[in-house]
């Protein structure tokens, strides 16, 4: 049998006394330990170096028709969530979904009136 090659992309860390508590966190927001650690290290990293501006699109000065469609797939508990943070922000909750992507994807706020239910 041939030997594997050795992986040289893995830490090994004694987390001691956090293990459980760690373990059950990890458990809970539905993240293996992995994951989890790897977005922790990153949001740190990110915090000391120098940050570059995420990319923003141009948005047309024409008013587009929304034709494009993507399916989501939320817990229940999270739309749940969705719903009532939508509707304390006067949205329905597809809409508050499009103006906070619009807003994270422009870099700007969306101006018009919020939609109620």
């Amino acid at each position: 049998m041939g030997q594997r090659a050795k992986r040289t992309t893995t830490v090994t860390v004694d987390l001691g006394e956090i293990k459980a508590p760690w373990q059950a966190w990890c458990q809970a927001h539905g993240i293996t330990p992995s994951h989890a650690l790897r977005n922790a290290l990153r949001q740190a990293m990110d915090r000391r170096a120098t940050r570059v501006p995420a990319p923003r699109s141009r948005v047309t000065p024409k008013r587009e028709r929304a034709t494009a469609r993507i399916e989501l797939n939320l817990t229940t508990s999270e739309l749940s969530a969705l719903k009532k943070m939508a509707g304390h922000e006067g949205y329905v909750p597809t809409k508050w979904l499009v103006a906070m992507v619009r807003t994270k994807l422009t870099g700007q706020p969306q101006v018009g009136q919020p939609e109620l239910e």
